[in-house]
């Protein structure tokens, strides 16, 4: 008897909640984040994008971008938006945030 192959993106339940996801992208632009949000709204993944929600939510990118950011042990500072923060974790890049994705269950 052979057995059906395991999907390779299984769902698992957590018994903690997820942190939430947050875009950081210019306003009122679409450009590179544009995939991120479709992805987004696509999955159902709630999702904040920051600089869309609130202007004067700019100084987060703005600090994120700045020549003066560092990084840190866990996290280099990022090379330009857009940057997804989830939790402790940030990405910048369109294609480094979606392979992020498999942490989203995307089927």
């Amino acid at each position: 008897m052979t057995s059906s192959p395991s999907s390779k993106r299984q769902k698992t339940t957590s018994t903690s909640p997820s942190p939430p996801y947050e875009l950081l992208y210019w306003p009122d632009i679409p450009g590179r984040a544009e995939h991120i949000r479709l992805c987004f709204e696509a999955t159902s993944t709630p999702y904040t994008d920051l600089c869309n929600a609130s202007k004067a939510n700019m100084p987060h990118l703005l600090s994120q971008i700045s020549d003066k950011n560092t990084g840190d042990s866990q996290n280099p500072p990022p090379l330009a938006p857009p940057i997804l923060r989830h939790g402790d974790l940030l990405i910048s890049q369109t294609p480094n945030i979606l392979l992020h994705y498999p942490e989203l269950d995307v089927e």
